[in-house]
């Protein structure tokens, strides 16, 4: 997928793989997926950004970026990935919220997935507004955005649920991209998984 308002840019892969587990080691999900060896045989590795950055930025530091295209960016990476197929998955992990949460007693928030007492926002339509709708109900500063496929049927997906260790494990293993934040929010590091043969 081309945007015409980001550039695209290759990392240091030691660096950017240093990264993602630091800023999303905490992840339950990259906890099923590994870190190390199977982050590093990745099929693609870059950073998405509004501005040119230097080179040897540091990707938690700011560097004057524009959020705005690259927010645009990840919905519509979301909206081309949901529209492939009716199983495929955007997942949002909530590093700060918990089931327990007032949230929850709420009607109007869009359907939540809990595991081992943490929240997933759930996308299976490729609806502009659902996709930006799960994105904002995140209560963490940062992005950590899973495309996976659907472990179950997809009429049950959509409404508040648990997952199972098989579901859950089912969604780690079927991760296609990760997606989480760099530069303060201006950019994203998109990470894709090498395709197995």
């Amino acid at each position: 997928m081309r945007h015409p308002s980001v550039r695209y840019s290759s990392p240091n892969v030691s660096e950017a793989i240093a990264y993602l587990e630091e800023h999303i080691g905490d992840s339950r999900i990259l906890e099923q997926l590994g870190t190390g060896p199977p982050l590093a045989e990745m099929g693609t590795l870059r950073i998405v950004t509004a501005s040119p950055f230097p080179p040897l930025a540091d990707l938690r530091a700011q560097f004057g970026g524009k959020t705005g295209p690259c927010e645009k960016w990840l919905v519509q990476k979301a909206v081309d990935y949901l529209s492939c197929s009716l199983d495929h998955l955007v997942l949002f992990e909530d590093p700060v919220s918990a089931p327990t949460d007032s949230f929850a007693l709420e009607r109007n928030h869009p359907p939540f997935w809990t595991y081992e007492g943490r929240v997933y926002w759930p996308v299976l339509t490729d609806d502009v507004e659902s996709i930006e709708r799960s994105k904002s109900w995140v209560a963490g500063f940062r992005d950590i955005v899973f495309f996976a496929r659907l472990p179950f049927d997809r009429s049950s997906a959509s409404c508040d649920r648990q997952l199972s260790e098989q579901e859950f494990g089912a969604i780690a293993s079927s991760v296609t991209w990760i997606v989480t934040d760099v530069f303060r929010g201006q950019g994203y590091l998109e990470w894709q998984r090498r395709a197995l043969h």
